[in-house]
């Protein structure tokens, strides 16, 4: 009797399972289904993903060669026609990869060109503008000096004096922020603001001892140290 009541037992349990199976069948083949068209599309996807980067590449390196024969271009003639080249290039770039490194160094070089010619706010602009974009990449911190110095060029010292605290605000050792300090404190020299102008000096010469920059700071505060007798300014921290 008991091997006659097992045999049912099972067999209701084989049926159970084939009759799950046979419901889940369907499940299961949209879900392998899913999986085999993600693969595809993913695989698809890097794909175009890669030729999108290698051609934006291919156009930054482009970009650069022409900027560099711009550079060293004698005549007339031929810078014009290299810069409107660059100008097309630059766009294209902008527009049709917008989030790829090769946007960060068309950019970087349309302010350079501006930078060249002395055309000090494109520049400025063009900087700045490579900064906001890409807030994480190693040329931000160095647009942004480059920006707050066309700004300075430009006679704009307040908009300099903004670009150059954004500079101080960079992550790491970014090597621009020892320039960056220097210019501040004589920025506000230049305003008159010596306490202000003292502030900066020393925190260059407290932050960075070994910096090319700080011997140029120590200068300035024996300088405005010198005019205590007349303006009443000391060195800030002594």
């Amino acid at each position: 009797m008991a091997q006659t009541s097992e045999t049912p037992l099972r067999h209701r349990i084989a049926d159970a399972l084939s009759t799950g199976l046979q419901k889940a069948r369907i499940p299961l083949l949209i879900i392998v289904a899913a999986g085999v068209v993600f693969i595809v599309t993913y695989t698809i996807y890097s794909e175009v993903n890669s030729k999108r980067i290698e051609k934006a590449t291919s156009l930054a390196e482009t970009l650069q060669t022409d900027y560099s024969s711009w550079q060293n271009a004698s005549d007339s003639k031929t810078k014009t026609k290299l810069e409107a080249q660059i100008a097309g290039e630059v766009q294209q770039i902008l527009k049709d990869y917008p989030r790829t490194y090769a946007a960060q160094r068309a950019l970087f070089v349309e302010a350079g060109l501006a930078f060249d010619k002395k055309d000090w706010k494109k520049s400025e602009t063009s900087y700045e503008d490579l900064a906001n974009r890409f807030p994480n990449s190693y040329l931000a911190t160095i647009s942004l000096a480059n920006a707050a110095a066309a700004a300075e060029e430009n006679g704009d010292t307040k908009k300099a004096i903004e670009l150059d605290k954004r500079v101080l605000q960079a992550k790491g050792l970014a090597p621009e922020i020892p320039r960056a300090i220097f210019a501040l404190g004589r920025l506000y020299e230049g305003q008159g603001n010596d306490k202000e102008a003292n502030t900066y000096y020393n925190k260059l010469v407290d932050s960075y001892p070994s910096s090319g920059w700080t011997n140029l700071a120590r200068d300035r505060i024996i300088f405005l140290a010198a005019k205590q007798g007349t303006a009443g300014v000391k060195p800030s921290g002594k």
